[in-house]
C-alpha cells in the first residue's frame, strides 16, 4: 500500500493542492445592517499559524506562561477572514479604529462568542476537527 502512495503523490498534479476555504454569514453584522454579511474565510499557513502562536504566550524560565486564547483567536480571525480584508485601511477609517485587532473588538463589540465561532470555522479549515485524519481500520 504505501508504493501505491508513494506512486500517487509523484503522479499528482500539485496545482490541486489549495488551501479550503468557505463562506460563513455573520449573524449580528446581518443583523444590524439589514443584510446578509458574508465573509470569505481560509486556512492558515503553518508559518502564519505559528507565528500567532508564538505571540499568544510567554516563557517564565524557560517553561510556558499565560497563554492569551483571546490574542490567539482574534488574530486568527484576522489572518484567517480574507474577504473582506480586516487589515484594510479604508475600513480600519471608516470604523474609527488604529488597528485590525481594534477593528474585530468593535465589529463583534459585546459578542465574543462569534469571535470564537469564527476562529472554530477558521480552525476547522486548518484540520482542527475530528475529520481531519481517520484511522484505517483492518489495514
Amino acid at each position: 500500500m504505501n508504493n501505491n502512495v508513494m506512486d500517487l503523490l509523484l503522479k499528482a498534479d500539485t496545482s490541486k493542492i489549495k488551501k479550503p476555504t468557505k463562506k460563513v454569514k455573520i449573524q449580528s453584522l446581518s443583523e444590524s445592517l439589514g443584510e446578509e454579511v458574508i465573509f470569505t474565510i481560509e486556512a492558515l499557513s503553518m508559518s502564519v499559524y505559528s507565528s500567532i502562536q508564538e505571540s499568544s504566550y510567554s516563557l517564565v524560565d524557560n517553561e510556558l506562561s499565560d497563554i492569551d486564547i483571546n490574542k490567539i483567536q482574534v488574530l486568527t480571525v484576522i489572518e484567517g477572514v480574507k474577504e473582506p480584508n480586516l487589515k484594510d485601511k479604508q475600513l480600519l477609517e471608516h470604523f474609527k479604529v488604529h488597528s485590525p485587532v481594534e477593528l474585530v473588538e468593535k465589529m463583534f463589540s459585546g459578542k465574543p462568542g462569534e469571535i470564537t465561532n469564527l476562529y472554530n470555522h477558521i480552525n476547522s479549515l486548518c484540520g482542527f476537527d475530528k475529520k481531519a485524519v481517520e484511522e484505517v481500520k483492518n489495514s
